[in-house]
Order: C-alpha cells, then sequence, then structure tokens
C-alpha cells in the first residue's frame, strides 16, 4: 500500500478527519488497520462511560446522564461528518483509493461505527433511568377487611403519582394490581361476613355507611343502619320493603310480619302485618282492643264510641268494655225523658214527636244513651247529690246522661252516672255550652229537641276518633292526613 504522505492534498485531507474525529491516525494504513482502531476506541469510549456512571451518586446522577448523553451524541455526530468528509476526499485522491473493494471496506467501517455509538447512547440512557426520575416511598402490604381496601408490598411515586412494583421503577402497576378486597371490588349489596356472622350493606367491595334502609337476605327482611345490619334495635323504622316504602315493624334488626301495637318516640301505633297502617277504627293487637286515630293510639282519648252498631268504652286509648246497641226503635218515651214541670207530662203530639226524635238521633249518633228530665225550679240539695238520686230513682244505667232543665232558671245541667266513663266530661260541656248559646223560642220543648240535635252534631265532629284528620306520624315533625 501506498503512504498517502507522499501526495500534499492527500495528507492535508487526513489531517483534518484526524483533529476532528480524534479516532482516526494521521496515516491510513488500511481499511481492515481503521476498522481495528474504530473497534478499539469504541471499546475505550465504553469503559470510560461505565466507571463514571458507577462513580456518580444518586444524588447527581440525573446531571450525570445529561452530561455524559450529551457527549455521545457529540462524538456520534463528529464520526459521522468525519466519515463523509473522508469519503470526498477519498474521491479526490485517488491514490489512496485506488481499488473499489477496499472502499467498500471503509464504508462499513464507517458505518459500524455509527450503530455502536447509537447502541452505546441507547445503554447509557437505560443504565442510568430508574433512581434518577421517581421520588419513590414504600408502601407497605396491607390487609383488606370488610371495612376497607387492602394493598399489595409495592412502591409509590409522589412526583408522577403510580405504583411500581420495585424501588427503580422499571415495572409500573395499575390499581387493580395494588388494591386488594375482602370479596372482591365488585361485591355490592348484603352479605355476611365470616369473621362475625353479621350482615353488611357494601358498595363496590367494602361497608357503605351511608346506606340505611332495609334488604332481603334469604327471604327476610332486615333493617340496614350505617351499612350494618341493626340486629339490636325493636321499633318503627322507615323504609322500603318489597317495594313498598312505609314504616315497618322491626324486632331484633329484622321486620316481623304479625299484627300488633309498636312503640317509637312518637307513641304507640297500631301494626298489620308488619307495617303501621294509618286507619281510624277499633283494632284487636297483643290480644286487646283499642281506639286508633289515623294509625296511631293516643292515651288521653277516653269515653264511649258506637261502631258498627257496637258501643265500646275505651280508657286511655284501649277498649275496656264493649256492649252491642239494641235496636234504637225499640225504646218506649218513658225510657228517653220525664216532665216533671207544673205542665205534668202535658206534652203536645208534635213536642213529643220532636223530642223523641232528637233523643233517639242522639243515642244512635254518639252511642251515648240521654234521659231528658224537666223540673220546675232547683231542688233544695246539692246538683250533684240530686242527679245521684235521680239515677236511683228512674234505674238509670251509670253510662246514662241525664240531662236535667229547669223551667224557673231557665237552665240546664248535665250528669253521669257512677259507673260512666270520665271522659263523658267533654261531651257533658258540649251540651251545657250548646245550650247556653242557643237562641230561645216560645216552644220549650221544640227549643230542647234543637238544643239536643246541635250537641249531637257537635260531639261527633269532636270525636269523630274515628275521622281525626290530622295526627303526628311515627317520624319527628311529619304529618300524615287521613
Amino acid at each position: 500500500m501506498k503512504n498517502v504522505n507522499k501526495k500534499k492534498s492527500g495528507n492535508k485531507g487526513n489531517k483534518a478527519l484526524s483533529e476532528k474525529s480524534g479516532s482516526i491516525n494521521k496515516e491510513i494504513i488500511s481499511p481492515t488497520n481503521e476498522d481495528d482502531k474504530v473497534k478499539n476506541k469504541t471499546e475505550s469510549d465504553k469503559a470510560v462511560i461505565d466507571k463514571t456512571v458507577s462513580d456518580k451518586t444518586e444524588a447527581n446522577a440525573e446531571e450525570t446522564v445529561k452530561v455524559e448523553i450529551d457527549k455521545a451524541e457529540s462524538n456520534k455526530k463528529e464520526a459521522v461528518k468525519d466519515v463523509v468528509e473522508a469519503i470526498d476526499s477519498s474521491e479526490k485522491e485517488d491514490k489512496v483509493f485506488k481499488n473499489k473493494d477496499k472502499k467498500i471496506t471503509f464504508i462499513i467501517a464507517a458505518a459500524i461505527i455509527i450503530i455502536l455509538a447509537g447502541v452505546f447512547l441507547f445503554v447509557i440512557k437505560n443504565k442510568l433511568k430508574g433512581s434518577s426520575k421517581h421520588n419513590m416511598i414504600r408502601v407497605d402490604a396491607k390487609e383488606a377487611t370488610i371495612f376497607q381496601k387492602g394493598s399489595i408490598d409495592c412502591w409509590y411515586c409522589i412526583d408522577c403519582d403510580k405504583y411500581f412494583a420495585d424501588e427503580k421503577g422499571t415495572k409500573e402497576l395499575i390499581p387493580d394490581e395494588v388494591e386488594i378486597y375482602a370479596y372482591g371490588k365488585d361485591a355490592n349489596g348484603v352479605i355476611k361476613y365470616d369473621e362475625d356472622g353479621q350482615l353488611y350493606y357494601l358498595t363496590d367491595g367494602v361497608v357503605d355507611t351511608s346506606y340505611n334502609d332495609f334488604v332481603e337476605y334469604e327471604h327476610e327482611w332486615y333493617h340496614i343502619k350505617d351499612g350494618t345490619a341493626n340486629i339490636h334495635f325493636t321499633g318503627i323504622e322507615y323504609g322500603s320493603v318489597y317495594d313498598d316504602k312505609n314504616w315497618w315493624y322491626v324486632e331484633n334488626g329484622k321486620v316481623r310480619f304479625i299484627n300488633t301495637i309498636a312503640e317509637n318516640e312518637e307513641g304507640l301505633w297500631y301494626v298489620r302485618h308488619g307495617k303501621v297502617v294509618f286507619v281510624n277504627d277499633i283494632v284487636e293487637a297483643n290480644g286487646e282492643k283499642w281506639l286508633v286515630t289515623n294509625g296511631k293510639i293516643d292515651p288521653e282519648i277516653s269515653g264511649t264510641y258506637n261502631v258498627d252498631g257496637v258501643l265500646y268504652d275505651v280508657v286511655n286509648g284501649k277498649v275496656e268494655s264493649e256492649k252491642k246497641i239494641g235496636s234504637v226503635d225499640d225504646l218506649q218515651p218513658k225510657d228517653y225523658y220525664l216532665d216533671e214541670s207544673g205542665k205534668g207530662n202535658k206534652l203536645s203530639p208534635s213536642g213529643e214527636d220532636s223530642i223523641l226524635k232528637a233523643l233517639k238521633s242522639f243515642y244512635k249518633k254518639t252511642g251515648i244513651r240521654p234521659f231528658l228530665l224537666v223540673i220546675d225550679e232547683l231542688p233544695e240539695v246539692p246538683m250533684s247529690e240530686y242527679i245521684e238520686a235521680k239515677f236511683a230513682e228512674l234505674s238509670l244505667e251509670g253510662k246514662t246522661v241525664l240531662i236535667i232543665y229547669s223551667i224557673g232558671e231557665d237552665h240546664l245541667w248535665v250528669g253521669t252516672g257512677t259507673g260512666a266513663i270520665k271522659p263523658y266530661s267533654k261531651d257533658v260541656e258540649l251540651i251545657e255550652d250548646t245550650f247556653v248559646d242557643f237562641k230561645r223560642s216560645d216552644d220549650l220543648y221544640s227549643d230542647l229537641a234543637k238544643v239536643i240535635n246541635a250537641s249531637e252534631a257537635k260531639i261527633v265532629k269532636s270525636r269523630s276518633g274515628l275521622e281525626l284528620p290530622d295526627t303526628a306520624s311515627p317520624s319527628d315533625g311529619k304529618k300524615t292526613t287521613r
């Protein structure tokens, strides 16, 4: 092979190539020798880079990566540039490359330089990748319970908000790979927990503490409070059972489909087949009968109530006794009134007829048997003693209301016998008030008949217990209208 130094122009081209690349000698002996030099230089560069990487601490690792990558990139560009200039120079100087095969060999060697430089650049980037890019904290494994999800042992990057299997962050984990659940993330609805045998309501795999309603489990209905079966509760709760939203009777956390009287902070309520029924009636529950007004038993309600031809004596909301009413029309005038005034039972047919109709209607509508006594003047004894004596003299039943009218005083008294129920006092007041407010006419008996009719209407309206329009529902502050 000829020496390149013999030609001045060839020496100048090779000298420039050598100064720029730092890896090609001033003399090119042969393409083969040149290939060996490139290879040796590349291996030398790799050794230097590896040593540099190993000496760098984790604190300045990122800076090291940048410097080394920039250096490798620069060397790569310079190498490519030198190869191109060498090829151009070789074409001008035929003395350098007279043989076409040698020229091809040189081009191949240059390509190898470029490829190896790219490979080493890739190695550098990946070797220092990881700790310099993530701000890691360790996530210890946590056992999953029914109340909270668990997790596996992994790493979490604060900066990029991602989970990884390793500290260097080479293997990313998706949330489903990190999170674990006692019954699976897709668990929704009621389940029986193996640990305590308790029923819980789950949403997305954990107890839903916002859930408050009824749920069906194995053909039974349970009340769930704050996500947990309310097994220690007995009373009335509102919710949906068989798609029926209502107040339901719960016993030890489970709906009982029975007839009973149940209590809560709002009072006593009539329950039929498990739910509160807002009725107005005499009902039977727990082996006793009760007067119910809009579903509620009012302990302040007492009196005698006529329901479907039966008189019920009610004390504090509970029926104490009952009696079937005989035919009102079977009673005679003497069973309804007595005139002891100076007129001495000299009522006109029309007057007697009006009095009888009024008294019979009063008995039929109110369930209270009335007896009218007309006198000239007040007795000398106290009225209470007089009323008691008249009850015995006239053989009146204790549950009869005695209406006494004094012509001389134009005044009316109403009294009850010893067997009468205390709440009759409300009805007594209504009769007396009606008489006081009533405008008189010249027909005494017609006036008395009208007073009795008006009293009847007021009594029925006041205690339509049986038709109270508005009472509290089992919930605080709520009203239920019939």
